[in-house]
């Protein structure tokens, strides 16, 4: 991203308070390119130690500990099976590679803006921060990953990591993979999401995208997230209707970086 458009953004951000533009929450409708630079224009200003949280209305949220303009820890990825790491986002020693840190940082930062009103809050730490033995993530390299994170994904990659993103689920992987994975406390047969999946293949056979939100109605209440990207699918289902929202809310989130 033009330096340009970080200054930009930055300056409709600093209006925008001023205006009262976010409302009496502080959220504020941000597109993705803006929110990413305003986090990075925070982290970039940051020298003493502080934690800073991006999050949406719904809850979702990244929280980093940040000194001298570099991410330093991630303190906090909600909900948890965002993070698409090898290790957990705690665990996860932060650098400007982009392969073992920033495509996974990213990744969830993609996923928290692409619900549009958030907020980025950020508290002063009291207490020592004990030894870091790593340099960090210059936060001057944000921006420039977010829009490598945007463009280098292809749609099985894409569509396995919504498939990975679900992995307490009854799921199914279609396409270039083939994969149908039960838990053991799931009453859903097996052969049943086979026949759903044979079934969606003949319906989506010629189509580019597709992506929808099903509830099936019968003995027991059933929702299905389903996403198919250039012949890459896959079919994530819940049988528990609080969980609905969450499927709901990653579909959506998808929708929105395509």
């Amino acid at each position: 991203m033009p330096s340009s458009a970080k200054l930009h953004a930055s300056f409709d951000s600093i209006t925008a308070l001023i205006d009262g533009d976010g409302g009496p929450s502080g959220f504020r409708e941000m597109d993705t390119e803006t929110a990413c630079a305003e986090l990075e224009a925070t982290l970039v200003n940051t020298v003493l130690p502080r934690r800073i949280t991006i999050r949406s209305e719904d809850g979702v949220r990244l929280s980093v500990i940040a000194r001298n303009r570099r991410v330093i820890k991630v303190a906090d990825v909600h909900p948890q099976n965002l993070w698409e790491g090898q290790q957990s986002p705690q665990a996860t020693v932060c650098e400007g590679d982009y392969d073992s840190f920033a495509r996974a940082f990213t990744s969830v930062l993609l996923k928290i803006v692409a619900d549009k009103r958030i907020i980025i809050e950020q508290t002063f730490l009291p207490h020592a921060l004990g030894t870091i033995t790593h340099s960090g993530y210059p936060a001057s390299m944000l921006c420039d990953h977010v829009s490598l994170s945007q463009n280098d994904e292809g749609d099985a990659a894409v569509i396995q990591g919504f498939y990975d993103t679900f992995p307490d689920h009854p799921r199914a992987r279609f396409g270039s993979a083939d994969e149908i994975d039960i838990p053991a406390t799931s009453n859903i047969d097996p052969a049943w999401i086979d026949g759903c999946v044979a079934a969606l293949r003949e319906e989506l056979n010629g189509k580019d995208t597709d992506l929808r939100f099903i509830v099936v109605d019968g003995g027991d209440c059933r929702g299905a997230a389903m996403a198919w990207l250039g012949g890459e699918g896959c079919l994530v289902m819940s049988e528990y209707p609080d969980q609905f929202d969450e499927l709901e809310l990653r579909l959506s989130a998808l929708r929105e970086r395509l």
